[in-house]
């Protein structure tokens, strides 16, 4: 009997140990599963991260894609100003030089036109010199007949 009761304590020890390494290993096992639903939780919250990361970036992506169109706008209209204020520039040089061009030829209009009004007055002084004559003679041609009627008559 003493051999049966050797046997009971040494099966009372195994037992004992592997209720022991059983303990350990639900314990271990407790704390992997403790990691690993936190390491769920904190994947979720990546993929959450992960989705409003994407979202964000789609929605810079499509502001930057306006903002370039924008610019690229306002170049368009900012060379088409320029070419326009060079058109300008040069029709603004067009018309001061017609300008200057036509102050000389009015210029010289009116020197020929002041020639003429010399020209003018001085003639007509000549013929208002000679209708005095003219008229001087005529009264005393007009004499002259009354004279002679008066005579004759």
């Amino acid at each position: 009997m003493e051999g049966y009761l050797d046997h009971l304590r040494s099966l009372r020890r195994l037992m004992n140990d592997y209720e022991d390494k059983a303990a350990v290993v639900s314990a271990e096992r407790h704390k992997q599963e403790a990691v690993i639903r936190a390491l769920e939780k904190d994947l979720e919250c990546v993929n959450a991260e992960s989705r409003r990361l994407d979202s964000e970036t789609d929605g810079i992506l499509k502001q930057s894609g306006f903002v370039s169109a924008s610019i690229l706008r306002s170049q368009r209209e900012l060379s088409k100003l320029d070419k326009d204020a060079v058109a300008l520039a040069d029709a603004l040089e067009v018309l001061k030089k017609d300008t200057v061009v036509e102050a000389e030829s009015i210029h010289r209009k009116k020197a020929h036109f002041d020639e003429l009004s010399s020209d003018f007055a001085a003639k007509f002084e000549l013929y208002k010199s000679k209708c005095r004559f003219l008229s001087g003679n005529l009264e005393s041609k007009s004499e002259q007949c009354s004279a002679l009627e008066k005579y004759t008559g």
